[in-house]
């Protein structure tokens, strides 16, 4: 019986008969009237529970999960009905979904007709990487006309998914960089300077070729035109550098900073492994915990995304003179390294600055910092209210305040990235493409 669930409609008809019992006080015939009446409502429960729980046996249910989902991205869980009934009913689905995305509201509600089948999906949006733990789907089934009860019906459909780095937003990227047309706006194609400069081969000449990349003694050997081709420089050395700080726990939409930070650095390596780089990574709190150095292979991607699944905040203040020193011994090689950190003030980015300077000179140092919108729209804001006033001045110096950081690390030749979290993969993607077209190195 603790599956039987009594609807409204019974307590309304349990109330008109009680109802009527009470008139039977003025009018005896009444109460066999309201008797009979409560008899044959027994008995059409009676007959209802056994029709649902023949219904029960009728009604299929799949819920099917994806090895993993993509961290930060609307994805839907989609569920698969199959009714074999020759009665239409309605359902109430009612899903176990993990703790992790604090939906407490899950709900999806549908008419089956006879021998019906259907699709349903839910959109969630995971905030947290880890193992998400689905549960039991709770499906409640009542009849179309004059239900009484309804009967719950739980399917075991647990199961475990990972929520890792944003695929969804690596191939996304993937697509608008080397696809022939973007597929939104942010991702730009850059003027390339001077020529390519890495050997490729010799081929003839054709109309429109660089006449300063004739070959004359292949041209004399074959009594012809040849001209020298030549392909970008590649196998250049790029590290994703992830500060896991306390000041990178930071929320935003639901992700922190370093989640922001995590997923980019899997968008830019897929670009840099396709563009034939080679790429690697760095993570540090008060020590540098993660280190993969720079190659190209094919499974450095997986190395990578494994790597950042991990990752976690140590909520201390990071160590960038260790920094400085690990890259000096284990990077060899000038490289471009893009470094994810967020400087609130001009404090902190000063205690930096002698080791961010000293990288700069040994590497291409881009410097990533976040800004944040809500303050921006706050210190904008007009108000005549003492208190919003106040809010509103203390904001706009937050903003100006990180201004004056990214002035004075451009002044000292470090490179740097202001962006809102939701843009961060664009703004590096262009920046990584610049610099490659710009060849600085």
């Amino acid at each position: 019986m603790k599956h039987i669930f009594v609807q409204d409609r019974f307590y309304i008809t349990m109330g008109v008969i009680i109802m009527i019992m009470a008139l039977s006080i003025v009018w005896a015939p009444l109460m066999t009237v309201s008797l009979i009446a409560l008899a044959l409502l027994l008995l059409y429960v009676i007959y209802e529970i056994w029709v649902l729980r023949g219904i029960r046996e009728e009604l299929q249910i799949d819920r099917p999960l994806s090895q993993r989902y993509a961290l930060g991205d609307e994805q839907e869980i989609a569920y698969e009905l199959i009714s074999e009934s020759s009665q239409p009913i309605r359902l109430r689905i009612i899903d176990e979904l993990p703790y992790q995305l604090q939906v407490r509201d899950m709900q999806l509600e549908l008419k089956m007709e006879p021998y019906d089948r259907q699709q349903m999906s839910y959109t969630i949006r995971p905030t947290r990487r880890g193992e998400y733990r689905f549960g039991q789907v709770h499906l409640f089934i009542e009849r179309v006309m004059w239900s009484m009860v309804q009967l719950r019906v739980s399917h075991d459909l647990s199961g475990s998914v990972a929520v890792v780095p944003s695929f969804i937003q690596m191939k996304k990227f993937d697509l608008e960089v080397f696809g022939r047309s973007p597929l939104s706006q942010g991702v730009r194609k850059v003027r390339r300077l001077g020529q390519n400069d890495e050997f490729e081969h010799i081929k003839h000449y054709t109309a429109g070729d660089d006449v300063k990349m004739i070959n004359w003694k292949a041209s004399a050997r074959r009594n012809e035109l040849m001209v020298n081709q030549y392909q970008d420089t590649q196998s250049q050395s790029i590290y994703a550098i992830i500060d896991k700080g306390r000041t990178m726990k930071m929320p935003f939409d639901g992700l922190t900073l370093l989640d922001y930070a995590i997923n980019s650095a899997l968008v830019l390596s897929n670009i840099v492994l396709k563009k034939y780089d080679r790429m690697g990574l760095l993570t540090l709190g008060q020590e540098v915990d993660t280190m993969i150095k720079d190659h190209n292979s094919g499974s450095q991607l997986m190395r990578i995304s494994d790597a950042l699944y991990a990752q976690q905040t140590d909520y201390g203040e990071t160590d960038m003179e260790y920094l400085y020193y690990l890259i000096r011994q284990r990077v060899s090689r000038r490289s471009l390294l893009f470094l994810y950190t967020n400087f609130e003030h001009r404090y902190d980015m000063r205690r930096a600055l002698p080791y961010l300077r000293q990288l700069s000179r040994l590497h291409v140092l881009v410097v990533i910092l976040f800004t944040n919108r809500e303050l921006m729209e706050l210190g904008s804001s007009s108000t005549t209210e003492y208190n919003d006033i106040y809010r509103s001045t203390l904001a706009m110096n937050m903003v100006v305040e990180k201004e004056k950081i990214a002035q004075e690390l451009m002044a000292h030749g470090i490179k740097v990235i202001t962006t809102l979290p939701e843009e961060l993969n664009i703004h590096v993607i262009n920046k990584y493409l610049e610099l490659k077209a710009r060849r600085v190195r």
